[in-house]
């Protein structure tokens, strides 16, 4: 595996949100804000959902998904700085993955309590996680980009 650039990494194991984008047969992008890990092991981004979101039923008929992770300098847009990733996606039964649980649990503990996972974690009860495989991404600093690709 190509190895990713440290600045992609640190924006990616610090960052808090994601802007996560499908597409439907229809080819309309939908657009969600979203919490994710990063498994630096395997290089794929994950994040949870439920099977009958909107986006899970877009992956049904199209596996190739975008997501963006920023920082925002509302005074001086020159610093601001990001990730896009392009890329595949597979859906994967949260239950059979604490693992990945666990995971979210170090990152947002505010979200997911560690004694009991079960629990309601977002206004819609996760059980699926949505695993993206990168095969591209573009890292950016104001307006000096930095390209990744999968080898």
């Amino acid at each position: 595996m190509k190895e990713i650039p440290d600045k992609i990494k640190m924006l990616l194991a610090e960052g808090k949100f994601t802007y996560f984008c499908t597409t439907g047969a229809d080819l309309r992008p939908h657009v969600t804000p979203m919490i994710f890990v990063h498994d630096a092991k395997s290089n794929k981004i994950l994040l949870m959902s439920s099977r009958n979101s909107k986006k899970v039923r877009n992956l049904r008929s199209k596996n190739s998904v975008s997501l963006t992770v920023d920082v925002r300098n509302p005074v001086n847009p020159f610093l601001n700085y990001g990730v896009m990733i392009q890329g595949v996606a597979r859906v994967l039964d949260l239950k059979k993955r604490m693992r990945v649980l666990e995971m979210f649990s170090r990152k947002y503990p505010r979200f997911v309590r560690r004694k009991n996972l079960k629990e309601k974690l977002l206004p819609i009860y996760p059980d699926v996680i949505i695993e993206v495989a990168p095969k591209l991404m573009v890292y950016w600093r104001g307006a000096h980009f930095t390209r990744w690709e999968a080898a």
